[in-house]
């Protein structure tokens, strides 16, 4: 990720925020019950995608310009999976998100949200039975990285922290989204064992 900065120095005096753009997610506090599912339905399990501190921080210089790099961390510390799937290549004609005209280097993503079949409170597999679908963004392929990326799923920006002013801001960034670490083994239902693998053509 990166962030230019304006002024000499400004770094030093100045914080990075992360803000994410998951409009379609939802998300709610970890620590929040299950909310209940209207006509009886099992109660929806929610995921809590959260950003750790930033680490790495450090500043580059390249032809006259300070570059602020960073190594960022986004994690689910929910209830419920982060599953986000991508509508299906037959119906893409009709899903251009991106609107450049090429219906098949893009597709509708949706979010999955599973319901608590078992009343554990915690999402089970193979248990857990899906209870709805939310539109989630643009999912792209890119051509570069050989796989495909869930467009604008976050933004960066550097503040100053007495004020509040920004100083500077980044373009909302794209993912591949997938288990890279465990991020919370003492999470109720945390797995010991990722799901959402290597980022690939598929």
């Amino acid at each position: 990720m990166t962030v230019t900065t304006g002024r000499r120095g400004a770094a030093s005096a100045i914080l990075v925020s992360a803000t994410l753009a998951l409009t379609g997610l939802g998300v709610i506090a970890a620590s929040s019950p299950p909310p209940a599912a209207a006509g009886g339905a099992d109660p929806a399990l929610l995921p809590d995608v959260i950003v750790r501190p930033l680490t790495e921080i450090r500043i580059q210089k390249r032809a006259g310009i300070k570059l602020l790099r960073f190594a960022s961390i986004i994690g689910n510390a929910g209830v419920g999976v982060v599953e986000l799937k991508p509508d299906s290549p037959a119906r893409s004609a009709q899903n251009d998100c991106d609107g450049d005209g090429d219906p098949l280097n893009d597709r509708k993503a949706f979010q999955r949200i599973f319901g608590d079949s078992d009343g554990d409170g915690v999402f089970t597999r193979g248990t857990d039975t899906l209870l709805e679908k939310r539109f989630a963004g643009c999912s792209v392929f890119h051509v570069e990285h050989d796989h495909w990326h869930l467009e604008e799923f976050a933004r960066y920006q550097l503040e100053k922290p007495r004020s509040g002013r920004i100083v500077a801001s980044s373009e909302k960034v794209s993912f591949c989204v997938r288990d890279s670490i465990r991020f919370d083994a003492a999470l109720p239902g945390s797995p010991s064992m990722f799901h959402y693998g290597a980022c690939t053509q598929d």
